[in-house]
């Protein structure tokens, strides 16, 4: 039997791009499938149905910013399959935008990326999570990214929300863990999707130097001032010469913490030493 037979799913934004093969694994794992996303993901869902079982997987366009779409949506997958069991927070605005430094970036763009990525990740957990409180049971899957933990620049308005969405599964997960739902985040790194290569080829050659140039020497270098300051420090150092510095510098530490641990010992071995040697202790 496939691990996911019985249950249902919803995958927003799970036409195209990185969700579209969420929905395909879902499916041919068992799951009842409802494919959300603005795009019609009406082909999708009779794919998988002809694959994997007539009536399987169905689909809606939604637009997840908006709460009414939200309601109808969830209504939709409970009058079709009869319950949710597992959501997955795929949706978001990122293959579209454009890299721009923030200052750049138009006030309307940004609240938009925050009404998709953020405000529609909260709409659907908040009117899907009554259904799993009422079974005592749920997964939720929020789709987090590596951007907000790495600084990547020039889309501070997606690594932002992206921050955000780790934030809000960290708070979600404490309030409904006695309610028997799991809420975790997924951070996947960039994705070669075709919603990234078709709508904006630039990601991926920003994202492939972006990647080169992330090992952030010069933080590391910073650890140590003397060591910037120092003849010796170069322009660019190879990690080899900067793990041998490092190891180097644990050596040290380790002897220092040794030596005051000698001291310290020795103090104590003369606070316990006979009586007449702890009154000479306290004279000095």
């Amino acid at each position: 039997m496939a691990r996911l037979a019985g249950r249902v799913a919803i995958v927003t934004g799970g036409a195209r791009g990185i969700g579209r093969h969420y929905s395909q694994a879902l499916a041919a794992e068992g799951a009842r499938v409802m494919i959300a996303d603005v795009a019609d993901g009406s082909d999708l869902a009779n794919e998988l149905s002809n694959t994997y079982g007539a009536n399987s997987v169905a689909s809606q366009v939604t637009d997840i910013s908006n709460e009414q779409a939200v309601k109808a949506l969830v209504g939709a997958t409970i009058e079709r399959f009869g319950k949710v069991d597992v959501l997955v927070n795929n949706a978001a605005l990122y293959s579209s935008l454009k890299e721009q430094k923030f200052q750049d970036i138009d006030v309307e763009v940004w609240d938009q990326v925050m009404s998709v990525n953020l405000r529609g990740t909260f709409l659907m957990c908040k009117h899907v999570v009554p259904h799993m409180i009422a079974q005592n049971y749920g997964k939720i899957i929020n789709i987090g990214s590596g951007t907000p933990t790495r600084g990547v620049p020039w889309l501070l308005h997606y690594t932002t929300t992206k921050g955000g969405v780790i934030g809000m599964t960290r708070a979600m997960s404490r309030e409904l863990g006695g309610h028997g739902i799991r809420v975790n985040t997924l951070s996947p790194g960039f994705t070669m999707s075709d919603s990234n290569i078709n709508n904006n080829p630039g990601h991926v050659q920003t994202a492939r130097s972006r990647c080169v140039r992330s090992n952030a020497m010069r933080r590391r270098r910073i650890w140590s001032g003397r060591w910037c300051s120092s003849p010796r420090a170069r322009a660019t150092s190879s990690p080899a010469r900067i793990s041998r510095w490092m190891a180097a510098r644990r050596i040290c530490d380790q002897r220092r913490l040794n030596s005051q641990h000698d001291v310290r010992t020795q103090t104590l071995a003369k606070a316990f030493s006979p009586s007449s040697e702890r009154v000479d202790l306290r004279r000095r």
